[in-house]
């Protein structure tokens, strides 16, 4: 961990010099904090989504009316993460992960949907090959087929 201020911070997960508005797909997962299973739960290699985890569903749904720029591709919620593909070609990856938090977050409070938080950050990989594009619509789509069932 580096220092700033004399105060100890998290390195950036990004990759040094990468543009992260370039044009290119991106595979995002995006975490509930205290990986609690608020989304929905796994029955038999499936995902019955929570109320929340269909509003997750619908703002995510919204992204592209937001970006003109953006595509979505495969996707996923997870009981307690959500899993995606993302094409875009000039917008922030960056802006598009946090106004789509942001709104979940927003629209759980006045809908009372139930209490909960994202993680303060996500993770992302720079998808180059089609070969890796191929792989990650495979580890999303089968996700849910790999995980034991929820209570």
């Amino acid at each position: 961990m580096a220092l700033w201020k004399d105060k100890y911070r998290i390195e950036t997960t990004r990759k040094t010099g990468r543009d992260y508005s370039e044009a290119g797909w991106y595979f995002v997962t995006i975490c509930e904090r205290d990986k609690s299973p608020v989304f929905g739960t796994l029955v038999e290699g499936t995902v019955e989504l929570s109320p929340l985890g269909e509003l997750v569903a619908r703002c995510w749904q919204q992204v592209p009316s937001d970006f003109d720029d953006v595509v979505l591709d495969e996707w996923i919620i997870m009981p307690d993460h959500f899993h995606a593909l993302i094409w875009l070609d000039g917008s922030s990856l960056s802006q598009i992960i946090n106004g789509f938090k942001g709104r979940v977050t927003r629209l759980n409070r006045q809908e009372d949907l139930g209490d909960f938080t994202w993680q303060s950050r996500f993770h992302d990989r720079i998808i180059r090959t089609q070969k890796e594009l191929d792989a990650a619509r495979h580890y999303i789509i089968t996700n849910p087929e790999r995980l034991k069932d929820t209570p």
